[in-house]
């Protein structure tokens, strides 16, 4: 299976340091999931390490919707056990502020020709129904994102 990483940085960290933050979050997943062996996030860790390979970066905007990005995708990512993390600098550089996240995703979810109309827009925010399966949620949400610059 194909897979992508997707990682969302904040937006007031330079193009250089996002792609670094990408680094740090994959860092990141495999601290997680190293010790994980013969579970299903080790073995798509492993797959995207590989055969995959390919990164994108998005925008993840100020440290509060970085969170909020964090939030979604690890109750989606726990729920279709896909693997993410989150990157926190060290408390001495930065007082240990998110900087960036990311979760690894089958082309079945990335490459779905999906429209947003399954989610809904509610204040800041895309808002998940509770019948919509995880799956389509996901694939949805990363089309909400611009990619990171």
């Amino acid at each position: 299976m194909n897979y992508r990483l997707y990682t969302w940085q904040l937006f007031q960290l330079s193009s250089m340091q996002q792609g670094i933050q990408a680094l740090h979050v994959l860092g990141e997943l495999n601290a997680k999931y190293t010790f994980t062996r013969g579970g299903i996030q080790h073995s798509i860790l492993q797959d995207w390490q590989i055969e995959g390979k390919t990164v994108v970066c998005l925008n993840g905007g100020n440290l509060d919707a970085l969170t909020k990005v964090y939030e979604i995708i690890s109750e989606l990512g726990s729920e279709i056990q896909l693997p993410y993390a989150i990157f926190h600098e060290d408390q001495q550089s930065l007082g240990g502020i998110a900087t960036a996240c990311g979760i690894i995703v089958p082309e079945s979810i990335w490459g779905a020709n999906r429209s947003n109309s399954t989610g809904a827009w509610v204040d800041d925010g895309f808002i998940m129904s509770a019948a919509m399966p995880a799956e389509v949620a996901l694939s949805s949400y990363l089309r909400t994102f611009s990619l990171a610059s």
